[in-house]
Order: structure tokens, then sequence, then C-alpha cells
């Protein structure tokens, strides 16, 4: 096969195909063109069913410019609670005021005041014991006996 008789029968083929199509597939396309592109025969006719339909169409405009407005009005609404909401919030969440914690002060005051008494009586009589022993040296033995006193007392 020659590269040559090749190319001329590929230019051919496109020559008798733009043939066909100048022939049989531009006209109707141009003329569909044409058409579209020519005003209507009753211009008229189509402006008055436009006003037709905006005088069908005005209450229905006129429900939804409604709707509109009442939905504005609700968010509003809900808006507003909503700060109302969140300034109730704010405001039980702030810290008490300090004369409320007074009263926990002083019953952890007397709860320290009560615990520091019963220890110093406990030492004390913890104490009457230590200072029974004599002044000397004891043995093992002594030295339990007097344990043994002192246990009993308490």
């Amino acid at each position: 096969m020659n590269i040559n008789a090749t190319l001329i029968g590929q230019t051919i083929a496109f020559i008798l195909f733009v043939w066909f199509c100048m022939k049989f597939v531009w006209p109707p396309i141009m003329k569909a063109l044409e058409e579209r592109r020519r005003p209507s025969p009753r211009p008229g006719r189509r402006r008055k069913g436009q006003a037709r339909a905006g005088a069908r169409d005005a209450p229905r405009r006129d429900v939804v410019r409604e709707a509109k407005g009442q939905a504005n009005e609700i968010l509003s609404q809900a808006e507003k609670r909503a700060g109302e909401v969140v300034d109730a919030a704010k405001n039980q969440a702030r810290p008490k005021p300090r004369h409320h914690d007074r009263g926990a002060r002083r019953n952890r005051a007397r709860a320290q005041h009560g615990a520091r008494a019963t220890a110093r009586r406990r030492i004390h009589t913890r104490g009457r014991g230590c200072s029974a022993h004599p002044r000397k040296e004891i043995d093992a033995k002594s030295h339990a006996k007097l344990l043994d006193a002192v246990v009993k007392e308490l």
C-alpha cells in the first residue's frame, strides 16, 4: 500500500462527506435556525398571556410575602428567647456571694475546734499515764506492768 494512494483516497472521501452534508444536512439546520430567529407572528398575544399569568400569581405572591414576614417574626422571637435563656444560664452559673460561704467556714471551724479538743484530751490522758513512771531506770518487767496499767486506765 502506497501512502500517496491512501492520502488521495481519504481526500476524496472527505470531499464526498462535505458535499453530502452541504446538500442534505445543512439546509434543514439553517431553516430551523431562521424560524427561531424570526419573531412570533402575534407578539401581543404573549404579552397578554404574561399579564394574565401575573394577575393570577398576585394572590400567591401575597401569600408568600406574608409567610416570609411571619417567618422573620418567628426568627426574631427565637433569637430574643435564645438571648434570654443564655442570660438566665449566665446568672445561674455565677458564683454565689461570699456570705453563703460564711456558714460553711463556721461549720469547718467548729469541726476543727472539736477535733483539736478531742486530741488534747487524748494527749492529756496518755500524758498522765506517762508521768506516773518513776524517775529512774526500770527493767522490762516493771515497764510491762506500767504499760498494762496505762492501757487499763484508758
